[in-house]
């Protein structure tokens, strides 16, 4: 839906310095959040409420694609909001500006983080073949322990490789950037959900390395 895009998109460019430096911009902020979590708490009681229908009542009474827009949520919502929520509970200042701990917001997130986050651990991940190409050189060359497709439990995120050695109690978490994590052009920005799983294993004090793709293809391998 557009409120769980607009949420998601306000997590994205919250890394930025200046995004939280004008006070009316904040109060707007604050405001705007507020409204879309009532919002989101009657999407989510009327969904509970179509879940109580039986398949016969439903099949009786179908809903129009735009009702479904209006009191559903699909899964790619509950994710946005997950990562929304992620937010709010590892960025201290993110959680502020969202509101006071008894605001509506944070108490919308109290109610559905569980179920958002189960939604999110749903979504399946599967490994590349430059992926499978960096873990074969980090266990052949570099003689590491490598978990591929690694869950991590705090935030829900898969993690491409999770790495350790038993010469150390380090631990390093590797992300394999394909084209696809980035915009086309000589720029080559990160996209916008590359840029908040980053910052959030970073809020996290996961050390998180990351393999671009140009860099790979340079090594030969």
């Amino acid at each position: 839906t557009d409120v769980t895009t607009v949420l998601w998109s306000l997590v994205v460019m919250s890394d930025d310095d200046d995004f939280f430096c004008h006070d009316a911009f904040r109060d707007d902020f604050r405001q705007v959040v507020g409204q879309f979590a009532l919002r989101i708490e009657d999407v989510f009681a009327a969904m509970q409420g179509n879940e109580c229908i039986g398949e016969e009542q439903r099949a009786r009474s179908p809903r129009s694609p735009r009702s479904r827009l209006d009191n559903e949520l699909d899964r790619s919502d509950m994710c946005m909001l997950h990562q929304f929520f992620l937010s709010c509970a590892v960025d201290q200042r993110f959680s502020q500006a969202v509101g006071a701990p008894g605001c509506d917001m944070h108490r919308v997130r109290q109610l559905y983080e569980p179920r958002c986050k189960k939604a999110f651990l749903e979504t399946l991940s599967a490994a590349s073949d430059t992926q499978k190409r960096v873990r074969d050189v980090m266990v052949n060359h570099m003689h590491l322990n490598v978990d591929s497709e690694f869950r991590c439990e705090r935030s829900g995120y898969s993690i491409d490789m999770r790495a350790t050695s038993c010469t150390s109690p380090a631990v390093w978490y590797v992300e394999v950037n394909g084209p696809s994590h980035y915009f086309a052009g000589q720029n080559r920005g990160k996209l916008g959900a590359t840029r908040l799983k980053e910052r959030h294993f970073e809020l996290l004090g996961h050390q998180l390395v990351t393999v671009p793709y140009w860099d790979w293809d340079l090594m030969g391998y």
